[in-house]
């Protein structure tokens, strides 16, 4: 009994999964960049907005990786007030994940979590084979504040 007791505290407990942000950036050294332009497309038409934003690795180890991404109005002077102030975000190695039970629209569902967190705030992913998409999603804003988005109907076919 012992020995069920011990298995199941296991199997229940969060795993911790690659994390894709962190990935994406652990395989280059410190200094290395990206700057990505915005753009929009609609029925085809396409058009080119004043706004560019660079990532910067700022750090790597194999813990966590951090990345400045500041954003610039190529209208705007680059001394501009208006200019947006540059953020550091850290994507730690990995992510937690664990299967759960949770209850959405009086029906309780089995389902598969992951959770990312970051400097900016922390997400948590709820999704099930039984429920096209997700089945709930909560962003945890650095103010501790919660948006959450919860599956209400869903056909399956």
């Amino acid at each position: 009994m012992k020995t069920l007791f011990l298995i199941a505290a296991v199997v229940l407990m969060p795993q911790d999964q690659e994390n894709p942000e962190y990935k994406r950036w652990a395989s280059f050294k410190v200094g290395s960049w990206v700057k990505l332009r915005t753009g929009l497309e609609n029925g085809g038409n396409k058009m080119e907005l004043p706004v560019e934003t660079t990532y910067t690795l700022l750090e790597v180890d194999d813990k966590k990786v951090v990345v400045e991404e500041l954003t610039v109005n190529t209208l705007q002077p680059k001394d501009s007030p208006k200019q947006e102030k540059a953020k550091k975000r850290t994507y730690p190695a990995t992510r937690k994940q664990k299967d759960d039970v949770i209850e959405v629209a009086g029906k309780k569902i089995a389902c598969h979590w992951i959770e990312v967190g970051a400097s900016a705030g922390s997400s948590k992913t709820w999704t099930s084979p039984d429920v096209p998409g997700m089945v709930r999603l909560d962003i945890v804003l650095p103010n501790k504040s919660v948006h959450r988005l919860t599956a209400t109907a869903w056909e399956k076919k």
